[in-house]
């Protein structure tokens, strides 16, 4: 399910962007990236129509089973950030599948942004630069503020403005208000689950359930996930291939001594997903692990 689209996350701020959605288990389209990809492909010489037919294939492809846009999963949340229109001609847009309201556009002062860009430019770019194959005009103060107000005025009645942090945040919130529930088992089931009591508001937390609670504890530090292993061998626990199940929340709900673990109500889940290894399946998820310490 597509969630959001955003514009404006320059490429300074890109990679913070896309690593603290990867945490959420949200994956980041980049249609930016993907225009990039079929100019070089077409020597430069890209029309509007292709441009629209081959974007539509490249984001229908997001739904297969192999997703080609960035090892994109179809059973993972994702949002869009870039450019819906061609980059020489406004007049041709693409419409995208946005299943809820989140229209970001991120407001950063102009002069920051700025600065952002030209220090992205100048730490990504320097050999380039160097050998004068870098379009200077990328390092021009007045160039980058002038295609940020034109970017601004393209989208300000379809995107609302939002700082980069408060942004952050309202993702996270419509997330947990339209969660799911996790259920991580060593089996595989077809229709309903078997011999599972409870299920996890976050996928980490079902992940790491299957070790013992003798071998592992979890936890939260600096807002970070963190699993410690409480005897030797705990994180081998963890070592193996498994299936994450998705449940609606809404029919397993009601009162919970633990906020982060509810007993099961119902055991039909609507989506299945393989994780060949769910200790690097964790890392991924950025899940900080301390061994056990003698």
């Amino acid at each position: 399910m597509i969630i959001a689209h955003i514009i404006g996350i320059n490429s300074y701020l890109k990679p913070d962007f896309v690593t603290k959605m990867n945490q959420i288990n949200i994956d980041v389209i980049d249609l930016d990236e993907i225009t990039k990809r079929l100019l070089i492909k077409s020597n430069y010489n890209l029309i509007p129509e292709d441009w629209k037919e081959q974007i539509y294939n490249e984001l229908n492809r997001v739904n297969g089973v192999n997703g080609e846009i960035n090892r994109v999963n179809k059973e993972t949340n994702k949002i869009i950030i870039g450019l819906t229109n061609f980059i020489n001609d406004n007049r041709y847009k693409i419409k995208l599948p946005i299943e809820s309201s989140n229209y970001f556009f991120v407001d950063i002062p102009l002069e920051n942004c700025t600065s952002q860009i030209v220090t992205y430019n100048l730490d990504t770019h320097r050999q380039s630069i160097i050998s004068g194959e870098f379009p200077l005009k990328f390092l021009n103060r007045t160039f980058i503020e002038q295609q940020r107000t034109q970017l601004e005025e393209i989208y300000e009645k379809s995107h609302r403005k939002i700082k980069y942090d408060r942004m952050i945040e309202s993702i996270k919130d419509y997330i947990k208000k339209n969660k799911i529930l996790y259920v991580t088992s060593l089996n595989r089931y077809e229709t309903k689950l078997e011999d599972v009591p409870y299920a996890y508001n976050e996928e980490w937390l079902s992940l790491s359930s299957i070790a013992p609670k003798s071998m592992i504890t979890r936890g939260i530090i600096d807002d970070k996930p963190i699993i410690k292993e409480l005897k030797i061998g705990g994180f081998a626990e963890l070592n193996k291939p498994g299936y994450v199940y998705e449940l609606k929340r809404e029919l397993n709900g009601g009162a919970n001594e633990d906020p982060h673990r509810i007993k099961i109500k119902n055991y039909d889940f609507v989506r299945r997903r393989y994780v060949s290894n769910i200790l690097d399946e964790l890392k991924r998820n950025g899940v900080i692990f301390e061994k056990f310490k003698y």
